[in-house]
């Protein structure tokens, strides 16, 4: 191994690294979309077709799901629209990708290692370190991931662009001595910087951090001095680079409100409690890295106490923690070493994220760590490596088998966690239970169960949300509509009023709450309640079939006709909507349009061509004679 080139030894190391964190996410490829994966790539049209670059990069990240937002990440919808192309619309292709950018990440992480200065077996463990950890299962295994996987990529080789110009930064011997190759080298490493860093914001707007890493790992570069203008060369590079980014950021979501941050509750605090709670998370980020054993998909309200002034012991222990850290950091740092500047780089990278500066919408997610754990991965290898006990053969044994079986325990956990982000029921139901105090965590396990069918559990669920978060009006929609499923009917109503009180604009919540009243037998106020979600949304098929089908039972097909027309215009397939529009034309004494539209429905709906039989029972039955006539006809002229 010893003749090995060290440069050599280093590229096996990064393959190695990057092989093993593949392969610790390989059981990630059979899972489902799950979470914000159903709304940003499954169901996002904009993020399907790859072409569309003008519409991608000119819109904010949740276009196609909500009017506005204040996100602007177009690489990374730009990703999953080339995955939607080349690996189909099903999840797999997407989880590979995934696992994938992980194991590249993993590599690279070895080759910063190196670049910082630590040797190819503590580089190695950085990089083992940082593929096994448990805390980026929620990086890699669902696939709204990507724009962490892809920030971070991109921020670590424009990191290593930066330190390969500073390698080469030492002065000659003698004036005009750099070549013409050596100052191409340098142009083409400033634009190696210029694309990266763009990616980078543009894939997660994190990955701002690079100019705070790049400037810390300046202050521990042993070396002689440089010239000005080559130490602030790269900085301008990527000052140009951020300014245009946040001048196209600004122009592109100008005028638009926030993005949803339901979520969070750190908008409805004030900012002495959002910092004194945000220096309490810290402290669980802490913990997380360094136990990883209890992990959760969702932190959000209440699973995250506020902390309010004066604090409390967790707010406590967390400062003294955090100040510690930062303290022995600068100390390290001042003394040029690595371990330093891994301990700083964490927080550096931590903090735009952290909600001590602003609030971003998200208390806590485990997701975030994935850019600032590269800290950590470092700081074991180079603080062990800078040490006296590297010299020592035994000491150094010791240390590969502690890595070892450090590795081994976090990949063991890593590879069990994958399994949670399997589908939405296995993940909801893991994440009330490690949040027990998070509504959105209930809501989401009541949503998964209602799909598999369980009414009663569906029921349990949105009530614990409703219970934990009153004001909430999704769960108290989702419960009135399971309310209404299993027959209890005036609860169902009074739970649909409350969810439309609290957010009158939601979708289909004022058709839900007619569905209820008509069950009811309370036919007017059904009646009123389908106009109401029809002036909020005149487009929505479901007020329109379900107005114009109530108004043709209460005897009133006139007026039912616009509404059935718009039903079957919007959704053409739909054997009820096709069926009662020919019913209420055969009503009103339009008898050749109603043939016609008999004709129609045919052409347009499969399912309605299946139910011809019986449709021409049915019209016979209400004295509909001829359209039975003609049903039944067309019925036994269809193939069989």
């Amino acid at each position: 191994m010893n003749t090995i080139r060290p440069s050599t030894r280093i590229r096996l190391c990064a393959a190695a690294a990057g092989i093993a964190g593949a392969l610790l996410y390989a059981n990630t490829w059979r899972n489902d979309f799950v979470f914000d994966d159903i709304r940003i790539a499954r169901d996002n049209a904009l993020a399907h077709d790859p072409a569309a670059l003008a519409p991608i990069f000119l819109s904010h990240y949740w276009a196609g799901v909500l009017e506005s937002g204040n996100l602007y990440r177009p690489l990374t919808i730009w990703s999953l629209a080339l995955n939607h192309r080349f690996t189909g619309s099903g999840p797999a292709g997407y989880h590979v990708t995934n696992l994938v950018l992980h194991g590249l990440n993993s590599g690279i992480v070895v080759l910063l290692g190196a670049a910082l200065g630590l040797g190819p077996g503590p580089a190695l463990a950085a990089g083992l370190l940082f593929a096994s950890h448990p805390v980026h299962v929620e990086a890699v295994a669902p696939v709204v991931g990507r724009s962490e996987l892809l920030a971070a990529l991109f921020v670590i080789l424009a990191w290593l662009c930066h330190l390969e110009i500073r390698r080469r930064s030492a002065p000659r011997e003698a004036p005009g001595s750099r070549s013409r190759r050596d100052r191409a080298v340098a142009w083409l490493l400033h634009g190696g910087i210029a694309c990266f860093f763009a990616a980078g914001l543009l894939s997660k707007e994190n990955a701002v951090v690079l100019i705070a890493l790049a400037g810390l790992s300046d202050l521990v570069r042993r070396g002689p001095r440089i010239t000005a203008r080559r130490r602030w060369g790269p900085f301008i590079t990527m000052a140009a680079v951020l300014a245009l980014y946040l001048i196209a950021r600004a122009a592109v979501l100008h005028g638009m409100a926030p993005s949803d941050i339901r979520g969070s509750v750190f908008g409805r605090v004030g900012a002495l409690t959002r910092v004194l709670t945000a220096v309490g998370v810290l402290g669980r980020y802490l913990l997380l890295l360094v136990f990883p054993v209890t992990l959760s998909a969702d932190y959000s309200w209440y699973q995250i106490p506020m902390i309010t002034p004066p604090g409390d012991t967790l707010f406590l222990v967390s400062a003294i923690a955090c100040s510690f850290l930062l303290a022995a950091g600068a100390w390290l740092a001042i003394r040029r070493r690595v371990a330093g500047l891994s301990i700083l780089a964490y927080f550096a990278a931590l903090f735009p994220v952290s909600n001590l500066a602003f609030s971003t919408g998200t208390q806590m997610a485990e997701r975030l760590l994935y850019l600032p754990s590269l800290g950590l991965c470092l700081f074991l290898p180079a603080a062990f490596a800078e040490s006296d006990l590297a010299r020592s053969r035994g000491a150094r044994r010791l240390a590969i088998a502690v890595a070892c079986l450090a590795v081994a325990a976090l990949g063991a956990r890593t590879l069990v966690r994958n399994g949670d982000w399997v589908d939405q029921y296995t993940l909801f139901s893991r994440t009330a239970e490690t949040s027990p105090r998070s509504a959105k965590a209930h809501y989401g396990f009541g949503e998964a169960a209602a799909e598999r069918g369980d009414t009663v559990r569906a029921i349990e669920e949105y009530r614990r949300a409703i219970e934990i978060k009153p004001d909430m009006p999704e769960p108290r929609r989702n419960l009135g509509l399971e309310l209404l499923r299993a027959g209890s009917l005036p609860e169902a109503e009074e739970q649909l009023e409350r969810a439309a009180a609290l957010d009158p604009s939601a979708p289909d919540v004022h058709n839900d709450l007619g569905l209820a009243l008509e069950a009811l037998g309370r036919s007017r106020e059904a009646v009123a309640s389908f106009e109401t979600e029809l002036r909020l949304r005149p487009e929505g098929k479901h007020a329109n079939l379900n107005l114009g089908r109530l108004l043709l039972d209460m005897g009133r097909p006139l007026e039912a006709l616009p509404y059935l027309a718009r039903a079957t215009a919007l959704a053409p397939e739909d054997p009820d909507a096709q069926g009662r529009r020919v019913m209420a034309l055969a009503v009103t004494g339009r008898g050749d349009e109603a043939i016609a539209a008999l004709d129609d429905a045919i052409r347009a709906s499969p399912a309605f061509k299946r139910m011809l039989g019986a449709y021409a029972q049915a019209a016979l039955k209400v004295g509909q004679r001829d359209l039975a006539r003609e049903a039944a006809r067309r019925a036994e002229a269809l193939p069989h």
